[in-house]
């Protein structure tokens, strides 16, 4: 775990930057207090303890079916495909195929079975740890074709896996699909994958034009809608989607192969 200290920050983007969308309006947010946030996403044997443990059942999963800065036009199916093997990885690897409510299945067994307060980010906290004190698009470089050093995105490895992928960088980082937590670089203060790799559930309920969401960095949690919120983007999103101030929306119960999980402690 890292410590992230308080702080006050922009979240949202500001007008034309490349990708926005237009659920990004920018708003102050101050977050009055320390929290620690997981280095890496969970991995595979993390999470398989916690299957072990309590027998949880994990269906099978879809898969986002298309890649382009305008969004994606829905998910496919994968009958049969679930978290144990939705394409090569090693238990260093992200867990993926797993829904919102997984994700709070497994916050509250790590929480019981340590006897400390694990949680879900917020989504404000999620963008303020990812920013890691930056303010630009990106908390790297800009340049597209400094994204394999940072983040695993839709590149020339992938697209060579996926070949009706509709944009990608120019450059290789060697992963078609997900890589093993701790494979690019770290941000500012210390977290690995906070762009990329996999999407994170985050605790918030879905709010298009983040009206009356908190701005104390806690979270969202009236639901208009049965949407629930990740952050982060994956390895199948094009270099435009992959900023902290993207977001992504799914159903709780949803199991996608792109989205896993992060966890924080404290407050």
């Amino acid at each position: 775990m890292i410590v992230v200290p308080p702080g006050r920050f922009t979240m949202g983007s500001p007008a034309g930057e490349t990708g926005i969308g237009t659920d990004e309006r920018q708003r102050s947010v101050t977050i009055a207090y320390p929290f620690a946030v997981s280095r890496f996403a969970i991995t595979r044997a993390e999470f398989k303890r916690f299957i072990r443990a309590t027998g949880r059942k994990i269906e099978s999963c879809s898969h986002p079916m298309n890649n382009d800065i305008h969004g994606f036009d829905g998910i496919a199916p994968r009958p049969g495909v679930s978290w144990t093997a939705p394409f090569p990885q090693t238990d260093r690897h992200p867990v993926v195929c797993v829904s919102w409510q997984d994700a709070k299945a497994y916050v509250a067994w790590l929480a019981e079975r340590t006897h400390r307060p694990y949680r879900l980010l917020s989504e404000a906290e999620w963008e303020y740890a990812a920013r890691g004190g930056t303010t630009g698009d990106r908390y790297f470089s800009d340049d597209p074709r400094r994204q394999c050093a940072y983040a695993n995105g839709a590149d020339k490895s992938g697209v060579a896996r996926h070949p009706t992928w509709a944009s990608w960088v120019p450059c290789s980082d060697g992963y078609p699909e997900t890589a093993p937590v701790g494979s690019f670089r770290p941000n500012r203060f210390g977290l690995y994958d906070m762009i990329g790799n996999v999407d994170q559930w985050v605790e918030d309920c879905y709010q298009g034009d983040y009206a009356g969401v908190p701005v104390d960095g806690s979270p969202m949690e009236s639901c208009a809608k049965d949407w629930h919120v990740a952050r982060g983007g994956d390895w199948s999103m094009p270099h435009e989607n992959l900023r902290p101030a993207g977001r992504d929306v799914e159903h709780p119960y949803s199991r996608v192969d792109t989205i896993g999980i992060r966890v924080a402690r404290g407050e």
